[in-house]
């Protein structure tokens, strides 16, 4: 087998989808991947090339997750010999390509890459478009542990919905509870933190609904996994910014491990993760957000078909074993 070295910020135990991936590939192959975790920031310029110089010895290949600054500087040391691959997600990519001079470099840095791998096959197209090579998509996974996990049906007077990710503007949680205001037989847990908390607060207590919306800064797993199992619907109607995109969206698979259906917005990178119609309900706007808040409280049947269909997607596609199986080919 081939030793790889993945040199990155974005790692345990920081939270986020990057430092999640990265770790389900790391303890995928324990024997093969080491990880150079900078818990900041990566040293700069000619200190970056002389570490990374220095840290590739001993290793086939250097597996990157940011073109800047770490692909580009593998991109100036393969011109020496070294040997690197490079993981694409939503935001670096966004980032990579944001003026004329990195989209140049972007396309060189990928064009010289020995694998390029996205987390969504709408990346891949978005790619090709850019810099035509032959990409592989590797989807984000459930960590193990959750394979263990039993997930049950909740059962609730009224119908209880939940968010969980970062309190970012971004995530739509002030959308949700505008969707709510009026029903007051739904309540609704929003499991984060982040810069949106105190206007979150702010927005539940001018509209008198602390009886019915939570906001939840600090749960444990387990606490957690409480949540996800007192739900009836998972909800986070994410909205596209010019370099903060929601790539793909691991809480939806989370959620539909505990047979959640989901409503989520009908963007690229989602649609893979949740399917329109048979796990869960995309929407385009308010409006959409508004009728699907209201069909599967009002449906249960519904709520459960798609539950169904959603915890069978992911046990297909996005456990760890089928998707390592397909980077293994490239050790």
């Amino acid at each position: 087998m081939k030793r790889i070295l993945i040199p990155t910020i974005d790692y345990a135990p920081r939270m986020g989808g990057v430092a999640r991936y990265l770790k389900t590939i790391a303890d995928a192959f324990p024997d093969d991947v080491d990880i150079l975790f900078w818990d900041k920031n990566p040293p700069r310029r000619l200190q970056l090339l002389l570490k990374l110089w220095n840290a590739a010895r001993g290793y086939d290949q250097i597996w990157t997750s940011h073109i800047y600054p770490i692909g580009f500087a593998l991109y100036i040391l393969s011109y020496f010999g070294i040997s690197y691959s490079v993981f694409l997600h939503g935001m670096d990519f966004q980032l990579a390509k944001r003026n004329v001079v990195r989209t140049f470099f972007t396309k060189h840095i990928l064009k010289n890459a020995h694998h390029v791998f996205t987390n969504t096959k709408y990346l891949a197209d978005e790619v090709n478009k850019i810099a035509e090579v032959e990409v592989q998509v590797i989807y984000p996974t459930l960590p193990e542990e959750f394979e263990s996990i039993h997930a049950k049906s909740a059962q609730n007077e009224d119908c209880h919905l939940l968010t969980v990710g970062r309190l970012v503007k971004r995530k739509g949680h002030e959308q949700v509870i505008h969707a709510i205001l009026r029903r007051k037989n739904i309540t609704y847990s929003i499991v984060g933190d982040g810069p949106e908390k105190k206007h979150l607060q702010a927005l539940i207590h001018a509209n008198r609904i602390e009886d019915r919306v939570r906001i939840y800064d600090n749960a444990s797993d387990q606490d957690l996994i409480n949540h996800y199992n007192h739900a009836d619907i998972f909800v986070m109607p994410t909205t596209q910014e010019k370099n903060d995109v929601e790539g793909f969206g691991i809480v939806y698979l989370e959620a539909g491990w505990f047979r959640l259906p989901v409503i989520a917005s009908d963007i690229p990178g989602v649609d893979e993760a949740v399917q329109d119609g048979k796990s869960g309900m995309l929407v385009k706007n308010e409006d959409e957000l508004n009728d699907a808040i209201e069909t599967l409280c009002n449906n249960a049947p519904l709520r459960e078909e798609m539950g169904k269909f959603g915890h069978e997607y992911i046990k297909r596609n996005f456990l760890a074993g089928t998707q390592m199986v397909k980077l293994s080919k490239n050790l």
